[in-house]
């Protein structure tokens, strides 16, 4: 596996944990009615699967495919 593909997932993984475990900005921390969570857990929790698809690689939507056609 390549080292920019694990300090990547890894930052993704850690930076999506954190904010899915909590945050302290009253905005982001009043629960959703619909599901119960708030809004900086909904993002931690998308930003954590992206660095653990980051990191085995799991790509549903083709979303590498994506970002080489869009890339400089």
């Amino acid at each position: 596996m390549d080292t920019k593909v694990i300090v990547v997932g890894t930052s993704l993984l850690v930076v999506g944990a954190f904010a899915a475990l909590g945050g302290t900005l009253e905005a982001f921390t009043v629960p959703l009615p619909i599901i119960g969570m708030n809004a900086l857990q909904v993002g931690g929790v998308v930003v954590a699967l992206v660095g653990v698809g980051t990191l085995v690689g799991f790509d549903p939507l083709r979303l590498k495919q994506a970002a080489a056609s869009t890339a400089f």
